[in-house]
């Protein structure tokens, strides 16, 4: 039962972005729905990379926003799952963590999602290399994460919305900032 939901959010999304040529996520709030679902999955894999930094000898600065990437981005996804449940929305899949995709196929269609090998060479790797790596993919899922918040707010009409979105620009920002100088170390 849940699976056919599921399939008929994921179609009813679909049919949305047909509408509106493909190029522009839904507005009001179609448009609200849309960010949430996509934006959990996309937190989650934030969360599952912060992990795999945190599982391994990671310089004190890495370690550091690993856990400011948890400490950020948990919350939201709380926030984000009530809003689906007040909106009447389900939620849709996610994977299961490196190199398994999404049940629902959106890994690879968010910005900045890095694929499922990605997320396995990141898990198998080690030292500096690994570092760069994390690095690199962490960056280009911040640039993806802005690019859906600043998306939805210039669509939506819920305050709510428009400061989460803000709130996930500026702090990411920060962060791409702050990522960009270690790998330049």
């Amino acid at each position: 039962m849940r699976r056919s939901i599921v399939v008929a959010t994921v179609l009813a999304v679909a049919s949305l972005l047909a509408g509106c040529g493909g190029h522009d996520a839904p507005s009001g709030r179609e448009g609200d729905v849309y960010f949430a679902q996509m934006m959990i999955p996309h937190h989650q894999q934030a969360l599952e990379m912060s992990e795999i930094a945190l599982a391994k000898d990671t310089s004190p600065a890495v370690a550091e926003l690993a856990r400011e990437i948890r400490r950020e981005q948990d919350p939201e996804i709380v926030l984000m799952r009530a809003w689906l449940g007040e909106w009447g929305a389900e939620e849709l899949p996610h994977s299961g963590g490196p190199g398994e995709e999404a049940d629902d196929g959106h890994d690879h269609e968010m910005p900045g999602m890095a694929t499922g090998d990605q997320m396995v060479a990141l898990a198998e790797g080690s030292g500096r290399d690994f570092e760069r790596m994390w690095l690199e993919l962490m960056i280009a899922h911040h640039e993806g994460a802005i690019e859906m918040a600043e998306q939805v707010e210039g669509t939506t009409d819920d305050p709510e919305v428009r400061a989460l979105a803000a709130a996930i620009t500026e702090a990411q920002q920060e962060e791409i900032a702050r990522m960009q100088g270690l790998l330049n170390r």
